[in-house]
């Protein structure tokens, strides 16, 4: 991302507050091409800067010690003292497959399930029908392993029920890591549901800071152990998926799945793929990211509600609360949009089941309402918004990218709002600024090497990705970082020195 486009940005949002220093260079309405495949981009390979994450906890040193191993081997697999699994042999899996019941759910489903039982999955070996691995109510035949001869090259065999897995592996046993172990490595992505875990098996290293989450702090599900350019790091969690998060307790929180919901557009069900049945890998992982986006423009309507509650409780002006109003109605035709998409290549309409709102409220207190606004609008609703336009701009369907454009521009207008509740708020209580920039720097700090991730367990090719209307990890690792230091930075710098002054 060139910083002349995030300038464009930064001068709509300052322009919206009354606010506009000058740019280091003249801003013009170029795109976002920069992402396009193909395009020579000499930063493209790297995400640059300093490596990130947090920092260790407690008394934990910054690398891990060595691995005194004390269980017996099981499956090829060792577990040290400190939790690791490491690959002593090669796997050699058994097989619970073909099981003669159904699954419980899949039988649920009647006959137009694609599979009911492990027999009716045959296209190769060791074959087993499942439910979709991201809580998609859809039966399909999945097909796993038993050794390494199994896989394809770059995979090994995991073992597991009903049977092996083949996993993506940079190493096959302990051998292959020369005073170091091939270790087991389980990501659940910057999301903090967990829904997009990702499996594979890498070298030990001697600057690994962790084996999993727990090692990096309490409670856990604020950080993740991820595995990034071979090396196990402690890093945050982050605020992830196009549309404003709704926050509880510092994670984003978003709804169940549901089959056959309402929520799925009609006028765009098959719309990007045109198969209406589920037919390739690329469709599952292209589905499964649509659905992603879907739940979090869901969890959008429920940000919105309570920030409406909340401007009322504070007396904010009848300008913002109106504005509020009209969002939610955004996030509506967005998440309608995105579930129609995720429907088309999943091959089932979905949906949003129920969202939890235990323990939400609307808290009342003008500090938290001011650093939840400035975390869900001012970094949450500005990254949606340039991220949406970067997606727009390499998606090869005319639907999906028209779509992606409205999201954008709805999505700015929903960060503008945000900016101009901080600055109306600064107007009469200047004092709040240095807990604004504090928190600001803190997610700066947090996320500056870190991904914000839509993971699956499948991979697609980025040119695929980006096409599809997808942004590859590295980009979007790339692009949220830019965007806080060149966009969110400057924009509270600027509000908080205006009323300083």
């Amino acid at each position: 991302m060139q910083p002349r486009n995030l300038c464009r940005w930064r001068l709509a949002f300052l322009s919206s507050l009354g606010l506009l220093p000058a740019c280091g260079e003249a801003a013009d309405d170029a795109d976002v091409g920069v992402l396009n495949p193909g395009r020579n981009n000499p930063d493209e390979t790297s995400d640059g800067g300093p490596s990130g994450g947090v920092e260790p906890h407690g008394d934990r040193p910054s690398a891990m010690p060595n691995r005194p191993t004390e269980s017996p081997p099981r499956d090829g697999l060792l577990r040290s003292t400190d939790g690791l699994l490491h690959r002593a042999a090669p796997a050699q899996c058994t097989s619970e497959v073909p099981r003669p019941e159904p699954d419980e759910l899949i039988a649920m489903l009647g006959d137009e399930a694609p599979c009911h039982v492990d027999a009716d999955c045959t296209d190769k070996p060791h074959g087993f029908c499942m439910l979709n691995g991201v809580q998609v109510l859809n039966p399909e035949c999945r097909y796993g392993c038993l050794t390494d001869a199994d896989c394809e090259a770059g995979t090994v065999c995991h073992c597991g029920s009903p049977v092996g897995e083949c996993i993506p592996a940079s190493c096959t046993t302990d051998a292959d890591c020369p005073g170091q172990h091939c270790g087991y490595h389980e990501d659940p992505g910057m999301c903090s549901d967990g829904v997009f875990l990702v499996r594979s098996y890498a070298c030990t290293t001697d600057s690994d800071e962790c084996v999993a989450a727990t090692d990096c702090g309490t409670p856990d599900y604020e950080h993740r152990c991820s595995l990034e350019d071979g090396i196990r790091t402690c890093s945050a969690r982050g605020l992830c998926g196009i549309g404003r998060p709704f926050l509880v307790d510092g994670a984003a929180r978003v709804a169940s799945v549901s089959e056959g919901s309402p929520w799925c557009d009609a006028a765009m069900f098959l719309s990007p793929s045109g198969s209406g049945s589920l037919c390739t890998l690329r469709d599952v992982a292209i589905g499964n990211h649509w659905l992603r986006v879907g739940l979090m423009e869901h969890a959008s309507v429920a940000a919105f509600s309570r920030f409406a509650m909340q401007l009322l409780s504070v007396g904010a002006p009848a300008s913002l609360v109106q504005a509020t109003a009209s969002a939610m109605a955004d996030e509506i035709a967005h998440a309608r949009s995105c579930f129609a998409f995720a429907s088309s290549h999943l091959g089932r309409r979905v949906g949003p089941g129920p969202l939890t709102t235990d323990g939400v409220g609307a808290n009342t207190r003008l500090e938290e309402v001011l650093v939840n606004c400035v975390l869900e609008g001012c970094i949450g609703e500005t990254v949606a918004a340039i991220e949406a336009e970067a997606c727009a701009a390499n998606a090869t369907d005319p639907l999906v990218a028209d779509t992606l454009r409205r999201i954008s521009d709805d999505e700015r207008r929903h960060a503008e709002l945000a900016w101009q509740f901080v600055h109306w708020v600064l107007q009469t209580r200047p004092e709040f600024a240095p807990l604004i920039q504090s928190t600001v720097a803190d997610i700066i700090e947090e996320t500056r090497a870190a991904a914000c991730t839509t993971q699956t367990s499948i991979q697609v090719d980025e040119t695929e990705q980006l096409r599809a209307g997808l942004l590859p990890d590295r980009h979007r690792r790339r692009l949220k970082r830019d965007v806080l230091q060149e966009v969110i930075s400057p924009c509270v710098q600027a509000l908080t020195m205006r009323q300083a002054a």
